[in-house]
């Protein structure tokens, strides 16, 4: 079985990122808005401001499909928002469909071209991390966290 993890991530000078929740209409993982304070998903305070507003939303998979294909089918069902990932750069800012990898085990995929053209259409960033402890979160300890949504 495969794991991995997609994380969209947004950051913008200034929205509050209640606005990006009702937006998507998802819940976020992690978020802050410019000028708070910063603190951990888990609530805890830490050293400074946040600089940006930022919202993040995890999806986690553990399916036996590849990740790009999954990330394809994620970007379809984002493409109703393009007006709004548009804006979000138009007003100096940027949106990140990012790929999580766990670094011990082997995978690997090819993007398609129509995958990366949703990518550019959507306006965008492609990230691609690898976490060589990185432990997927577990539907069983995470039920009810918000901002994960859990593929299988």
């Amino acid at each position: 079985m495969k794991r991995f993890s997609i994380v969209l991530l947004i950051r913008h000078p200034s929205i509050d990122p209640r606005v990006i929740s009702e937006e998507l209409n998802m819940d976020p993982y992690a978020c802050g808005m410019v000028g708070k304070p910063k603190m951990t998903p888990k609530g805890n305070l830490v050293p400074g401001t946040y600089e940006l507003s930022w919202w993040n939303h995890v999806f986690e998979y553990e399916v036996d499909t590849r990740f790009f294909e999954e990330m394809e089918r994620l970007l379809a069902q984002l493409v109703s928002h393009k007006d709004f990932f548009l804006k979000i750069n138009k007003e100096g800012g940027y949106s990140e469909i990012s790929l999580n990898l766990p670094g011990a085990m082997n995978q690997g995929d090819t993007a398609k071209p129509s995958m990366l053209k949703l990518i550019a259409e959507l306006g965008l960033h492609l990230g691609v991390e690898v976490f060589p402890e990185m432990n997927p979160r577990d539907s069983k300890d995470y039920t009810g966290t918000k901002g994960i949504t859990f593929v299988s």
